[in-house]
């Protein structure tokens, strides 16, 4: 009677092992057929847009976005600007004081800036604010 006891324990320990090791196959198995829109992977939209961590580091996270952007900004779009500018400056200066390659370089003097104060309102080609 004790052996038929221990016998139905272990049938019923092995059943119920069984039943939960099916029961997290099923549930392994719905999560990989788990679909999102259009049939792709389901969507985590605070992940997509980066808010899955701590909503109090969003600050240092905006602050590290714009500093990274200043620092694109100022070494793409500055400083290039910067040095063309000086040496095309520089450059306008040096033709202006050689007489002969003054003439030779009068169609590009707007381009080089070598304007010497005479600009009309009807000369001035830069884009302006009251353009856009």
């Amino acid at each position: 009677n004790e052996n038929e006891r221990q016998e139905e324990e272990n049938i019923a320990r092995e059943r119920a092992q069984r039943e939960e090791a099916e029961a997290r196959i099923a549930e392994q198995n719905n999560i990989n057929n788990m679909e999102g829109p259009a049939g792709g992977p389901p969507l985590a939209f605070n992940e997509l847009f980066g808010l899955a961590g701590n909503i109090v580091l969003l600050p240092k996270y905006i602050l590290w976005l714009l500093a990274f952007n200043g620092a694109y900004l100022g070494l793409f779009a500055f400083i290039p600007y910067s040095v063309g500018a000086s040496m095309g400056n520089a450059l306008s200066k040096y033709l202006n004081g050689v007489g002969w390659l003054k003439d030779m370089m009068l169609p590009f003097s707007n381009v080089l800036g070598s304007t010497n104060g005479n600009v009309t309102a009807a000369d001035d080609h830069t884009l302006q604010f009251g353009d856009l």
